[in-house]
């Protein structure tokens, strides 16, 4: 399965901007691949090819409690 892109990214940067113990500003792709703990070029790859790779979600999701559903909703 692989999400589109874009939306993954622009909700990755929502929740990471709305979490209350936290002083980040989640503004670019870079500061996403780093959370995702990619390279800022695979995530340029991966959205050049239009999709996530759903491990990268899983991961996300595991490690920030938020489900899979969570992510793509939007």
């Amino acid at each position: 399965m692989k999400a589109k892109i874009s939306k993954v990214i622009s909700r990755i940067k929502e929740i990471e901007n709305n979490k209350p113990t936290t002083d980040l500003d989640v503004r670019f792709d870079k500061d996403v691949a780093e959370i995702l703990g990619i390279s800022f070029q695979s995530l340029a790859n991966y959205r050049a090819k239009g999709g996530l790779p759903s491990k990268h979600l899983i991961d996300y999701g595991f490690k920030n409690k938020i489900s899979i559903n969570e992510l793509l909703k939007k």
